[in-house]
């Protein structure tokens, strides 16, 4: 029996009470439901204490089809997956990134020059 990655909620974005009607504003609302079985997962707290990359250590997983990242300030996040190059992203402070196709196979984080960061990070490999 594998365990499973959920993700549940919703996102809403509201104009401001002064929108008219001719502004072409409109209330944006989704809920959010995204599942994936997974066999394996990796949770772990990453210490930023120094400028240079920290490599996060994937242990046993072949790649990650999810990467959560909640850090107490903020931090790029580099990213390599089997399509290819790597790509850097900003999380300041959180990031939730999904890849049911193709894994991610590399992570790397950089904190902000001098500022001590402390982040959780949560790698899930597909069932």
């Amino acid at each position: 029996m594998s365990d499973t990655f959920r993700l549940k909620g919703s996102f809403t974005v509201i104009p401001a009470p002064c929108a008219t009607d001719s502004s072409g504003d409109f209330d944006i609302r989704s809920e959010v439901l995204e599942q994936l079985a997974i066999k394996a997962k990796v949770a772990l707290t990453v210490s930023l204490d120094a400028d240079p990359a920290e490599a996060v250590n994937f242990s046993d997983l072949a790649g990650a089809h999810v990467v959560v990242i909640k850090s107490s300030a903020k931090v790029v996040a580099t990213l390599t997956s089997a399509d290819g190059a790597a790509q850097t992203i900003p999380v300041d402070t959180f990031a939730v990134l999904t890849s049911s196709s193709v894994p991610f196979t590399a992570l790397s984080l950089t904190r902000v020059t001098s500022i001590v960061t402390t982040a959780k990070v949560l790698l899930c490999e597909k069932a």
